[in-house]
């Protein structure tokens, strides 16, 4: 694998971790009102999920040879 590929793999994984923050669901205009106060945070399985993911390409970005 070159270096020029995995580090263009390493950018995609973080520009796509940036992405999921951003999305903002859209419900549906018959839901009521309490759709509109549910919690959106992650629940812990899927924050220690996202951690893992970053440690991972942390690790990636860290074995990146010198340009």
């Amino acid at each position: 694998m070159s270096g020029g590929y995995l580090f263009v793999t390493a950018r995609n994984i973080a520009l796509d971790l940036i992405r999921r923050r951003e999305i903002v669901p859209m419900g549906s205009l018959e839901e009521g009102p309490v759709s509109l106060v549910e919690d959106e945070r992650p629940n812990a399985a899927e924050s220690l999920s996202r951690d893992q993911e970053l440690e991972l390409l942390r690790e990636a970005i860290r074995a990146l040879p010198e340009r």
